[in-house]
């Protein structure tokens, strides 16, 4: 029927007709080629950025002890988070974490005289806190990769927002107080349910091929850690954990209990080392600075507790290959390929925003890599980034229809720039400039995303004054091409070298001989391990 439909149209067109689609095609396809189009005339923005941008007003507000404020005056909102320091927590609790993360907030409490069973609790809550979060990681800054997950992962976070009313202030303090001091895990069904849940999302999760080659390139990342808790918390063996629990629920309830219960009394012994950041207009605080005074005082009181001393002894950690300059991974479920091609080097201050800008360079719309990938219809994502923190530089070549084809272009692009071959366009840079000038602004465009920028400047010592001067200084940037030659080739180049980087694969199961035997045909890579069962690698 198909070739019927299309010899049908074929007719119905005629020779003038086909002539005239193939030239409009063969336009289409010399514009997307093109090395330089209108954005490249994009004017320098104004040096004052402040006056221009026009972005939430926060400022840093005072320095007590143990607690972070920072001021909004026309924000009607406060968002109070909590940061508990979890170093240390023993192996065996590690893997109950994120279960007793999703648990919070959703389980009977008993505070003094106050008893509360979890739809009584969650019912009060909802009346005054639009929003909740408990996590044992941050989310990325906007100066960090998304491709690295797990950023402060032994750090404990509760966060809550609420409008800034004097009664409403004194309610958000009290549900700190019943979750950390009153909460009871005395609900075996309530446990089961949330395992059954989390279970669900996760079997779906991992059916999706991003989602497995993102989840095992982060288990690369950290295998130079063995006592990282990603090697417990990640989705792999979180799958194993509660696939275990939801067979055989009655089996395990004494350890379930024993467990979430060991964790509330080691993020209590914590409290003593906690960390309280407020980001909202402060005048209200400031006015009633005794409610958060008593708080804090209370949390240094019920931190002087006893608990069992089992530290974290020294493991021999997950064994996963880091030295295989490439490995393939297979997914039944994926038909789109995913490529992900790393090396460690340290990342320079000084060469902070020459490399933003490079960065932006590379793969923004119809810029090298998107051309070479995007463009020629290869893959649909195409992206050079950088980490900071964990001093990474990595490509990535995402939801590939023609894997081998964008892997060749992609490499063969930075190839070309590393040696020279393909000369820097200058209006583009300046477009790559304004480019990231926008990225950043749109991070800091919102409150509440200024408020994310400011809350994590407690674990990253990037404070919202530096992304302010970072942003004056990526505004004066003038183009250089000496300097980005060095850039590109100090950072660059490495991606080229076999020895000084690897190649993380994810393709359908029946592809990963073919692109083995491609890897080792173009590139002569002879060491290449083949994963069919990321699950059972990894939790093995």
């Amino acid at each position: 029927q198909e070739e019927q439909r299309i010899a049908q149209r074929r007719d119905s067109l005629g020779p003038n007709g086909l002539k005239k689609l193939k030239d409009e095609l063969d336009q289409a396809r010399s514009n997307n080629k093109k090395s330089c189009s209108e954005c490249g005339n994009i004017p320098h923005l104004p040096i004052t950025i402040s006056d221009q941008l026009h972005l939430p007003p926060i400022e840093y507000y005072s320095n007590k002890d143990e607690v972070d404020l920072f001021h909004s005056p026309t924000s009607h909102f406060i968002r109070y988070t909590l940061h508990i320091p979890m170093t240390n927590l023993p192996l065996d609790l590690q893997l109950y974490l994120p279960l007793f993360s999703n648990l919070l907030f959703h389980t009977s409490i008993q505070y003094e005289n106050i008893h509360l069973d979890k739809f009584n609790f969650c019912e009060l809550i909802s009346r005054d806190i639009l929003s909740c979060s408990v996590s044992n990681e941050q989310s990325p800054s906007p100066i960090q990769s998304s491709y690295v997950t797990a950023h402060y992962i032994d750090t404990f976070a509760i966060s809550l927002q609420s409008i800034s009313t004097d009664e409403i202030y004194k309610n958000t303090i009290d549900y700190f107080r019943y979750v950390l001091f009153g909460t009871i895990f005395n609900d075996h069904k309530i446990i089961i349910e949330e395992c059954e849940k989390e279970l669900k999302n996760l079997i779906e999760a991992i059916q999706d091929g991003h989602t497995i080659h993102l989840g095992f390139f982060n288990s690369l990342i950290h295998s130079t850690n063995s006592n990282s808790y990603y090697h417990q918390t990640n989705i792999f063996s979180q799958k194993n954990l509660l696939e275990k629990i939801c067979k055989q629920p009655d089996k395990y309830q004494n350890e379930i209990l024993s467990k979430l219960e060991r964790i509330r009394l080691f993020i209590l012994k914590n409290l003593s080392q906690m960390h309280f950041t407020l980001c909202g207009n402060m005048d209200l605080i400031e006015g009633n600075w005794n409610i958060v005074e008593q708080f804090m005082n209370e949390c240094k009181t019920k931190s002087q507790i006893e608990i069992e001393d089992n530290q974290i002894k020294e493991t021999k950690g997950k064994q996963i290959p880091t030295s295989s300059p490439a490995i393939i991974i297979g997914s039944q479920h994926e038909e789109s390929g995913y490529v992900i091609r790393w090396a460690r080097l340290p990342i320079c201050q000084q060469d902070f925003v020459s490399l933003l800008i490079v960065s932006n360079y590379l793969d923004m719309e119809n810029g090298p890599l998107w051309t070479a990938c995007r463009t020629n219809g290869y893959s649909y994502g195409v992206a050079f980034d950088f980490d900071f923190e964990t001093n990474l530089i990595l490509l990535s070549i995402s939801q590939c229809s023609q894997l081998k084809l964008a892997y060749s272009s992609a490499m063969e692009t930075l190839k070309n720039l590393v040696e020279h071959k393909t000369a820097l366009d200058p209006q583009r840079m300046v477009a790559a400039r304004n480019l990231t000038v926008c990225t950043l602004t749109e991070q800091l465009a919102t409150l509440g995303r200024l408020t994310g920028v400011c809350i994590r400047s407690y674990l990253n010592t990037y404070s919202i004054e530096k992304y302010q001067d970072l942003l004056k200084e990526i505004n004066s940037f003038t183009y250089n091409e000496e300097c980005l030659l060095k850039i590109i080739d100090k950072y660059v180049s490495p991606l080229l070298n076999d020895n000084d980087s690897s190649a993380l694969i994810l393709v359908n199961t029946n592809k990963m001989k073919e692109t083995q035997e491609f890897l080792y045909k173009e590139y002569g890579i002879k060491d290449v391990q083949l994963i069919k069962d990321v699950v059972k690698s990894l939790c093995r």
